[in-house]
């Protein structure tokens, strides 16, 4: 086990594919070390996804989590012909239903979880199953799995690690950091957390005629599925690029305002970091009776407060909070000072899906450490993008400080040089080399005590960066497939630096 109070080095070599990142059997992110691999890992060729135990928890099925379903399908003397999954709870069962169109299912309750079974050849209901699962964040965590996997006496005990149980839901509310009265909310992921304010508003706004839902900015993968998949009857979404003009886009809000239920956007963006004007984006939404919904996760909100602004804060607490990289949680600030506020926190109680206590208990450990972590976090990444941006070979640098919005960012920083760990960096040529041969942990996710790096568009995005049609797009958007994502660790500013350059000057 690591001490949190070590600082972590780098790897002597690369780590081989499917190395959990960390060690832990709890890591949210495992090795992809090549493009070659990344892109092998996409299109699921079965000798890339063998060696895959684990991995980032919506998109990878844990193998304590296999192992669960697999018993659990004895038990129930489930029929061949069938695939089954594990959902969190009895309620996301019952949602998964109805978004889903579920119509020939059998669910069976297992304590406070539910075993969906549908038939194999069905390949919408399974699709279907494993989309809801991975957009909504609803189905078990791995202590969940490996805690009943303990009981049944499946496994001999929990892997060892430090947990704190005490006042966590208050560290968590400071975390959040809120300057106005809130409600925080504690789920499993924030997927989760944004799934549910996405409900709750629509609980609110629908009624009263309002289904359109607006995004400024690119978003994260699964918000945006979230928006495109789960919008009530009649709904619609509308997208404006970090490139639109502003003045185009309020001017769209003004007009359009009493059919707009939301406004969702990032702050800063992911890969991008651009920060929009919440100002501006604010005053408008709340003339026009539109609640916005804003992510801080890029950063963290220990760097940045916007609850001034919105009414939502949804977040990822998988990042930063949990720098150990093995915890998925995610938290909701939902603003009391907002028009219809303490309705929207009845509502969003009411989706999210609560975290596992064993997972709780283990962030209640981290947080004590958080803030000090963050902070040698934010300095690294200052040094860091300086560096890059003076290299040669370096095309772009974008970080939160980038003039792009430099302006808007500080604006909701809550003090001066607090980046969060992001760094987009595109080279003048040679990604596949650079991002090959780079001496840094390389994988999905952001925001860990150790550095990390992964082709981010790639990831999130391959069907695409796969095709022209798709690269054009991207283009649109402002955003490029050759994009690396550098997440800045704690480990020595100089050997962070000379990491970098030595496959720079390679």
């Amino acid at each position: 086990m690591i001490a949190v109070q070590q600082i972590p080095t780098f790897p002597a070599k690369v780590l081989s594919v499917g190395t959990r990142i960390p060690s832990s059997p709890h890591a949210v992110s495992v090795s992809l070390p090549t493009i070659a691999d990344v892109i092998a890992y996409e299109n699921k060729d079965p000798g890339t996804m063998a060696k895959i135990g684990s991995g980032y928890p919506r998109f990878v099925q844990h193998s304590y989590i296999r192992r669960v379903c697999d018993e659990l399908r004895v038990r129930l003397s489930k029929s061949a012909d069938t695939v089954s999954f594990v959902v969190g709870s009895i309620a996301a069962s019952r949602d998964a239903f109805i978004q889903e169109d579920l119509g020939r299912c059998e669910v069976d309750e297992v304590g406070n979880w539910a075993l969906v079974t549908v038939p194999e050849a069905d390949a919408r209901m399974r699709s279907a199953l494993v989309c809801y699962l991975q957009h909504t964040g609803s189905g078990l965590s791995s202590r969940e799995a490996e805690d009943w996997l303990v009981a049944s006496g499946l496994e001999s005990s929990a892997y060892p690690e430090e947990r704190k149980e005490d006042g966590v839901l208050e560290k968590i509310r400071q975390w959040m950091g809120s300057s106005v009265p809130a409600e925080t909310i504690v789920c499993k992921g924030g997927m989760n957390a944004f799934y549910a304010c996405f409900q709750a508003v629509n609980d609110l706004q629908v009624p009263r005629g309002r289904n359109q839902w607006v995004s400024i900015g690119w978003l994260y993968l699964d918000t945006m599925k979230i928006m495109a998949r789960y919008q009530r009857a009649g709904g619609q979404h509308v997208s404006f690029a970090s490139t639109a003009n502003p003045n185009d886009v309020l001017a769209y809000l003004s007009r359009e305002g009493s059919r707009i239920a939301g406004v969702v956007l990032e702050a800063p963006t992911n890969p991008m970091l651009w920060t929009p004007d919440l100002a501006r984006i604010s005053n408008v939404c709340r003339r026009v009776g539109a609640k916005l919904m804003v992510d801080p996760s890029l950063v963290s909100p220990a760097n940045v407060d916007v609850s001034p602004w919105c009414d939502l804060v949804p977040c990822s607490l998988t990042k930063y909070a949990a720098h150990s990289g093995d915890v998925m949680m995610g938290a909701v600030s939902v603003s009391l000072e907002s028009k219809d506020g303490q309705f929207l926190s009845e509502r969003v109680r009411r989706w999210v899906q609560p975290p596992y206590l064993g997972d709780l208990h283990r962030l209640g450990f981290l947080l004590d450490d958080a803030h000090e972590i963050l902070d040698r976090i934010n300095r690294n990444t200052c040094q860091l993008a300086s560096f890059l941006e003076s290299h040669r070979k370096v095309d772009t640098v974008r970080w939160a400080y980038h003039p792009a919005s430099a302006k808007s960012f500080c604006q909701i920083a809550r003090k001066d040089h607090v980046p969060g760990g992001v760094i987009s960096l595109r080279l003048k040529d040679g990604f596949s080399r650079f991002f090959d041969n780079l001496r840094v942990s390389k994988g999905p996710s952001f925001g860990t005590r150790f550095s990390l790096a992964c082709p981010y568009l790639y990831l999130a995005h391959y069907e695409l960066v796969s095709t022209p049609e798709g690269c054009e797009l991207l283009k649109l958007q402002g955003l490029f497939p050759d994009l690396v994502r550098l997440s800045v660790g704690i480990e020595s500013i100089d050997d962070q630096i000379e990491v970098y350059r030595e496959v720079l000057d390679a």
